[in-house]
């Protein structure tokens, strides 16, 4: 901050301070020569009050985590140190918060796009002041805090200084995991205690039990004499010769029939119920890879399948961090992806237009193919049963923050 030299209504008071002293002085007037020093004096301490106040003033936040997780409540410290022997009159902070999170335990208000926490109060020499917010994460991204801005000045209120902080903060929140009804794998090869739909690679040498006959089941894999002491046809469960992958594709782009508002509602579904299914298929010991319509710091969404600890957690912060800017479309992804033919495509969109579904038939030739379709407001449609090996609808509403579970239905 730049010095403040004495100027103004400042020194015309002082220069009306030393006219009475110099005609108390020249009048030999006792009294009105210490009228106008004390007019002097007081209209220095007024100046220097005002233009030392803010020094050795300190501004901290401290966020209680940079990386949290949907709905938690985080703590928010705040410290402000007046490091001299100067009384503060009066302090004024604004503190800069990000407008979709929830601030309890100070005063905010709105300033534009974003909120500010107000603080007021007056400070001794020497004064240490926290005082800790709670900020509910209801809201998924990247979120900043800050920049600050002290005021404060003269008891008069007559002289007074500003002090910009660009002490800024970001917290990011991922987006919102639910429990899924059903897992929405498209193979048959047993992947712990998970029934699914479509074998890929079993190996014949490897009988791990025995269940009952389902339609589609190969004869030669009856086993007779299971079949024997049971009233029913039992044929042989092998164990498989190679875990099976998911790429997950995500539209995040809401049918073209819905509003603005709600679209983008919808789009916060789709990221959420991604991580959903992210979550889920790792969690059953599935590789899983992640292709979505946006990008993430400008860089589109393309993570090849994996299955290690790490893979959950580097997925869930390019969902917390997507935007719809930039990217390419579902159907270019599909198409310039290449598949391996142990890997199974699951798509999750509200909406399967037809170049969608051209993209599908390529791929539905060379691999497994499965789609969950979110069902809701603007007339999404679902695709065909012919180019898909299996179809779970997933119905989306307002109150979807709600929700303890997301219903996937078999179509």
């Amino acid at each position: 901050m730049a010095a403040r030299r004495l100027r103004g209504p400042a020194l015309g008071v002082v220069l009306v301070g030393l006219g009475l002293a110099c005609g108390g002085w020249a009048s030999a007037s006792t009294p009105l020569a210490t009228s106008g020093m004390l007019v002097v004096l007081l209209a220095l301490l007024v100046w220097a009050w005002g233009r030392w106040c803010l020094e050795s003033v300190s501004y901290g936040r401290t966020l209680e985590h940079r990386r949290t997780t949907f709905g938690e409540r985080l703590t928010v410290e705040i410290e402000i140190v007046n490091d001299k022997l100067l009384p503060l009159a009066w302090l004024h902070v604004r503190d800069e918060v990000p407008r979709e999170l929830q601030v309890e335990g100070a005063v905010v208000t709105s300033a534009g796009r974003r909120n500010e926490v107000q603080i007021v109060r007056a400070m001794l020499p020497y004064e240490r002041v926290r005082r800790r917010l709670t900020v509910v994460c209801s809201e998924r991204g990247v979120h900043r805090f800050g920049p600050a801005t002290l005021r404060s000045g003269s008891p008069l209120g007559t002289h007074e200084r500003r002090l910009e902080l660009r002490n800024e903060a970001s917290l990011l929140v991922y987006p919102k995991i639910v429990p899924l009804s059903t897992i929405p794998i498209i193979s048959r090869v047993p992947i712990g205690e998970l029934r699914v739909r479509r074998s890929i690679a079993l190996d014949p040498s490897r009988v791990v039990g025995v269940r009952p006959y389902a339609t589609g089941d190969p004869v030669r894999d009856i086993e007779w004499r299971a079949t024997a002491r049971s009233d029913d046809l039992m044929v042989r469960v092998r164990e498989p010769a190679a875990s099976p992958s998911v790429a997950l594709f995500v539209d995040l782009f809401p049918p073209a029939g819905v509003g603005r508002s709600t679209g983008e509602d919808m789009t916060e579904f789709l990221v959420s119920a991604a991580a959903s299914v992210v979550s889920a298929l790792l969690g059953q010991g599935v590789p899983v890879g992640l292709y979505a319509t946006g990008t993430a710091r400008g860089i589109p969404v393309a993570v090849p399948p994996a299955r290690d600890p790490s893979a959950l957690t580097s997925m869930l912060e390019l969902l917390a961090r997507i935007t719809l800017s930039g990217g390419v479309t579902l159907e270019q992804s599909l198409v310039r992806t290449s598949h391996r033919m142990d890997v199974n495509v699951l798509v999750l969109a509200a909406d399967f237009p037809q170049a969608t579904l051209a993209a599908l038939y390529d791929v539905h030739r060379r691999a497994s193919v499965g789609a969950v379709w979110v069902g809701g407001p603007g007339g999404g449609t679902p695709p065909p049963r012919q180019l898909v090996d299996g179809c779970w609808e997933l119905l989306y509403d307002a109150t979807w923050r709600d929700r303890s579970t997301f219903g996937l239905v078999e179509r």
